[in-house]
């Protein structure tokens, strides 16, 4: 694969899709290509990046790579049940008094949730910000909120009512407080419900394009049993026309909902396309807003809820499978517009009062389920021996009984410490520990966090979770450079250079590596961090009339300490 040079080539995002999944070469060549490994996927055997422009087509030509494609701007669009005219008007309310969607994960796919809100903070359950990359999803827009208060708003007396007032909400925050973001952020949501066992996923968002990554992974979700429910979009006309229908509502494996108003007639504004399979309530919908307020809002955004609730309550009423639940919203849905399916209405209105059988007496209280997990755990990717880690184990009782258990965290056998935890249902804490390496063998350690179990689990694949810490040589006062160079370059070709960091013997990460290549008075320069191997790989374009030799300098620095090390080439060899 030819390289490129860094400088002067602008970057730009993109979507790396494989044959099978990425391996540690594949992502070296993206470095080696001038490019930075943005995120990695197990729902796709896919990677995003920041690549220059010109190393684009050497990628695509890699037998390797199935496709590189431009990574998409994705974007939002923009008394209790009697304020909730929606809810009450597909028959939510007739559901409640048996089945109120109790324990159902949901995973919004938005701008995050304002967790504190006195109707949702009972029914948060966790999530992930992948716009900041850290485990606070705290909604700085709103939108997410407003959709999560349809879904489930609490059944409290006071605001809104959602949908299915009793399920679990996972704040999976992909857009950021503009709005918009990354169709790779939004492919990392869709792994990130996935992998935490989301029933039911609602993304009020999309674009007019979608890449191949984004097709395979909701496909793969789908495939994993997901209820996928997204918004048709909001890129209609009066009178209709054409096919407006947005991704990821246009895949084939999503439920996309269109929106009508309390007369049961297409808002405006909603997309239509042979893709509508059902329509809700979308027109001056009353809901949650950040802040602890609330608002009215319109748009498919706050019709596709509506649905995503309904699947909750159908899900808690016995049905099983995601096919199933499609079919039951399908086959009970009102019937609007012309007979049967059309591109406007699909199948028509929601009715959660069929689809969850509304009417019935109420069934005895369900069991009290046990379920705690460790929902994350950070710590730093490195530690010179001797310093101190500070471990962050987030756990959480995802069942509905109050639970008192001990967390622990230990580097292989050896137990680093543990600490009693009490938490009501639904409820999440963060519990600090502190490793000291003095005396701990150098190299690469896995620290294993667990919670529990509780008497009565029966889930605990996510009792416990793991992370690799490096644990680097004692200072020796200075950091030892290797620096080697693949075949024999002569001028008008790439100069390949690789430079290998230790302390001590041991590899250091995240070391800053600076080359200078000198080529008869030309200078050349390039600055790389060191992978978890301690290796820094550069790529130069040497000029034609470049005269030899040449000399290669290179430092690096870490932690305060600091190397060098300089060569000449000749033509015939590297002399350091």
């Amino acid at each position: 694969m030819a390289g490129v040079d860094a400088q002067g080539d602008a970057k730009s995002r993109v979507i790396i899709t494989f044959r099978d999944a990425p391996t540690g070469s594949d992502i070296r060549k993206v470095s080696d290509a001038g490019g930075t490994v943005t995120r990695l996927f197990k729902i796709v055997p896919s990677l995003a990046a920041e690549l220059p422009a010109s190393a684009i087509e050497s990628l695509r030509a890699d037998p390797r790579v199935l496709v590189v494609e431009q990574d998409r701007r994705v974007q939002l669009l923009d008394a209790e049940l009697d304020s909730s005219w929606g809810v009450k008007h597909i028959g939510a309310g007739l559901v409640h008094p048996t089945n109120q969607g109790a324990g159902v994960k949901v995973a919004v796919i938005d701008t995050g949730i304002d967790y504190n809100h006195p109707d949702l903070d009972a029914n948060y359950a966790g999530g992930y910000d992948f716009v900041n990359n850290d485990s606070n999803p705290m909604d700085d827009q709103g939108h997410g909120t407003m959709v999560s208060g349809v879904i489930a708003a609490e059944d409290n007396g006071t605001g809104v009512v959602g949908v299915a007032p009793q399920a679990r909400l996972y704040a999976v925050k992909v857009l950021g407080a503009n709005g918009s973001g990354w169709e790779s952020d939004v492919i990392a949501g869709v792994d990130w419900a996935r992998a935490n066992g989301a029933q039911v996923v609602n993304m009020s968002l999309g674009s007019s394009s979608a890449s191949y990554s984004f097709q395979t992974a909701i496909a793969n979700a789908h495939n994993a049993g997901l209820v996928l429910v997204a918004a048709a979009g909001n890129s209609g006309t009066c009178p209709p026309g054409g096919d407006t229908v947005i991704y990821p509502a246009r895949f084939s494996q999503v439920i996309a909902v269109a929106a009508t108003d309390s007369s049961d007639v297409r808002a405006c504004f909603s997309s239509i396309g042979p893709a509508v399979d059902i329509a809700a309530p979308g027109v001056s919908v009353w809901t949650a807003y950040r802040g602890g307020s609330y608002r009215s809002a319109s748009g498919t955004s706050l019709a596709s809820p509506h649905v995503a609730g309904t699947a909750a309550l159908v899900i808690a009423s016995g049905v099983v499978g995601n096919t199933a639940v499609r079919d039951r919203l399908q086959t009970t849905a009102d019937d609007l517009g012309a007979t049967g399916l059309d591109k406007w209405y699909g199948y028509g209105l929601v009715d959660a009062a069929e689809a969850a059988g509304g009417g019935s007496p109420p069934p005895p209280p369900p069991p009290s389920t046990h379920d705690v997990a460790v929902t994350s755990l950070s710590a730093p990717g490195s530690v010179t021996q001797g310093g101190t880690v500070a471990v962050g184990m987030t756990v959480a009782n995802q069942g509905t009984a109050s639970e008192a258990f001990t967390v622990t965290l230990r580097d292989g056998a050896s137990t680093i410490g543990s600490s009693p935890v009490s938490l009501a249902a639904s409820a999440s804490t963060t519990v600090n520990f502190s490793w000291n390496t003095t005396g701990v063998a150098t190299g690469l350690h896995t620290l294993t966090a667990t919670a529990g179990p509780v008497a009565g689990e029966t889930d605990t694949a996510d009792n416990s979770r793991t992370a690799s810490v490096m644990v680097n040589g004692a200072s020796s006062g200075s950091l030892s450079l290797q620096v080697t160079m693949a075949g024999l370059p002569r001028p008008g070709q790439y100069v390949p250079i690789t430079v290998k960091v230790t302390n001590s013997g041991v590899p250091v990460s995240g070391a800053t590596v600076d080359v200078v290549l000198d080529t008869q008075g030309s200078d050349q320069t390039m600055r790389k961090i060191t992978d978890a191997g301690g290796y820094a790989s550069f790529r130069f374009l040497i000029k034609s009339n470049a005269g030899l030799p040449w000399t290669i300098r290179a430092t690096a620095s870490s932690g305060g300490l600091s190397g060098s090390k300089t060569c000449t080439y000749n033509g015939a060899s590297l002399a350091c």
